[in-house]
């Protein structure tokens, strides 16, 4: 499996258009995204982070997000949590 994308801090609509481009860019295939440091998603984010897991995993690939506490918190208080597959990480030398 490739390097893992590693999301912004702020998963906004400002950082949208970049992650979407990233996205695009990115070949078939498995995708991990490593959202360890994010500390606010938006619905614009999280639009993006549900299509990108549709696309992969329609196409018979591994689809994976590390999630920060904040992260994992704002995708439950979105109703997306049963929507979209994160696991929480912890960053190193975070305290859980």
């Amino acid at each position: 499996m490739r390097q893992p994308i590693i999301l912004p801090e702020k998963l906004d609509t400002a950082a949208a258009s970049g992650l979407r481009e990233v996205l695009m860019k990115t070949p078939a295939g498995p995708l991990s995204l490593d959202g360890r440091r994010v500390k606010m998603l938006g619905a614009l984010g999280l639009q993006l982070l549900l299509a990108a897991q549709f696309r992969v995993r329609a196409e018979g690939h591994a689809f994976t997000l590390q999630a920060s506490k904040e992260l994992a918190l704002d995708i439950e208080t979105m109703g997306a949590s049963g929507l979209l597959d994160a696991s929480l990480t912890t960053v190193p030398g975070e305290r859980a």
